[in-house]
């Protein structure tokens, strides 16, 4: 029963992830070649600063401690859309942590400049970031 119970809880996630349903690779971009390292994310179209691309990372948890408030295990697992996003110093985006409390679990590609089509979506991944997702 427990199995059934998280199978059921992990589909209802997966329906929902923020509340407007999971899109694997957003119609704004794609994927191709990268000067940067093997394939990335691309534009298809202007992205405006500030737009919540798609979810990159969805976090999985197991054997939660109401006392403590901390899981035993954790682990953080790319989507489609996280996997291709590459490093750069200079990043046009960033990921941003939604907390259980916020949204079920899940990181967000948010723009952090005016996005040209053509142009590769970058994020930097610095310490930070890293901390930020439990890392």
């Amino acid at each position: 029963i427990t199995q059934l119970v998280a199978t059921q809880t992990w589909r209802s996630y997966m329906a929902d992830f923020t509340g407007t349903g999971y899109i694997a690779l957003p119609t704004s971009v794609h994927i191709k070649d990268s000067q940067i390292h093997g394939q990335g994310l691309f534009a298809k179209e202007p992205i405006p600063v500030n737009t919540e691309i798609g979810e990159a990372h969805v976090f999985l948890m197991q054997d939660f401690n109401d006392e403590t408030r901390e899981w035993k295990r954790k682990e953080w697992i790319r989507t489609p859309l996280g996997a291709f996003i590459n490093h750069n110093n200079e990043a046009n985006a960033f990921v941003e942590v939604r907390t259980p409390y916020e949204y079920p679990n899940t990181t967000v590609l948010i723009t952090a400049k005016d996005i040209y089509e053509g142009e590769e979506i970058t994020v930097s991944y610095d310490e930070g970031t890293f901390a930020d997702l439990g890392l």
